[in-house]
């Protein structure tokens, strides 16, 4: 029952942020299925970027809608992304958008390029659950096993435990 809540108020959600992200005067409705472009119908995160975009997170990929229709970004199209599944979302300052993933590690996407954050950059763990960028543009990470700090371009571990 819950799961199903969960799934409506996506939708929902969905619905109403693609309506007001257009500037319209009138409101309506509009529900956007697998059907429509989707990868999924499940909604797990959702975000919105200065240049118009509405961002979603899936079990199936990363959703770019722009108000007619969706691109999708997945494992298959995007050599970057090592899990399809997309947990938060959180757009930085400067316009790009950071992509936490269940188990492939932390992206950005920036000016249509795709940068890939694990164990190379310091992420000692691929499960991000959060993600936040600060009012100074300093970026914070939670995952299953640990918080972290991005500092010069690596992400630096915070809670003291090696693993």
């Amino acid at each position: 029952m819950a799961r199903l809540l969960r799934t409506s108020l996506s939708s929902l959600v969905f619905a109403f942020v693609a309506t007001a992200a257009t500037g319209g005067d009138e409101y309506s409705r509009r529900v956007w299925r697998v059907q429509d472009g989707l990868p999924q119908n499940r909604i797990q995160a959702i975000s919105h970027t200065p240049e118009g975009y509405l961002w979603t997170g899936t079990y199936g990929g990363l959703v770019r809608f722009d108000g007619a229709r969706f691109v999708v970004f997945d494992r298959s199209s995007t050599p970057a992304m090592r899990d399809d599944s997309i947990l938060p979302l959180c757009p930085a300052r400067d316009g790009s958008l950071w992509i936490g993933t269940e188990g492939g590690g932390l992206l950005h996407y920036s000016k249509g390029t795709f940068e890939a954050f694990g164990a190379k950059e310091g992420l000692t763990n691929g499960f991000v659950r959060g993600i936040y960028e600060d009012r100074k543009g300093t970026l914070w990470v939670g995952t299953d096993r640990g918080f972290f700090r991005r500092e010069a371009g690596r992400l630096v571990r915070l809670d003291g435990r090696p693993d």
